[in-house]
């Protein structure tokens, strides 16, 4: 799997101008999608349906997702109630299981299922901006203080 391409704002910071990237080549125009928060499905559990509540009108008020973004969404609210509860396993039972025949202990399941969820969450967070590193690409660029004449890299 290769880099992924930087979001369509982060083209235009880093390239030469608004519609050039850093090599020069045009920069695509964004699809006009109207923009606004899905409904959460009904058959939610409600660990899930807390954190889509807890998101999902964050992400509205900058204008992040839409409703096409249903999917994806409900992917990371699941992961998120997975991880929940696989950690309130481990918390009661502990990060080792005893296997009933053989009598050894290992890794408790729980543990994977926390391993798999938290790389999920990561992975799903990550395209709506949910991480520190993602979140950066979403910043806009600060206007200067002062007038372009008097900057002598503006235009460069």
């Amino acid at each position: 799997m290769g880099r992924r391409p930087d979001p369509l704002p982060l083209k235009i910071l880093k390239g030469r101008s608004a519609t050039k990237d850093i090599a020069g080549r045009p920069i695509p125009q964004a699809p006009a999608f109207n923009r606004g928060a899905p409904d959460p499905p009904g058959w939610l559990n409600p660990e899930a349906r807390g954190e889509w509540n807890r998101i999902a009108p964050e992400l509205d008020r900058l204008e992040l997702i839409k409703p096409e973004d249903a999917g994806i969404l409900v992917a990371y609210c699941l992961a998120w109630s997975r991880l929940v509860s696989a950690e309130a396993i481990i918390q009661t039972e502990g990060l080792t299981a005893m296997n009933p025949q053989t009598g050894r202990r290992a890794v408790h399941p729980a543990v994977y299922v926390v391993q798999a969820a938290s790389r999920d969450l990561l992975r799903l967070g990550s395209h709506f901006g949910l991480t520190p590193v993602s979140e950066v690409n979403l910043a806009t660029p600060a206007k200067p203080d002062s007038d372009d004449d008097a900057n002598p890299f503006a235009g460069a």
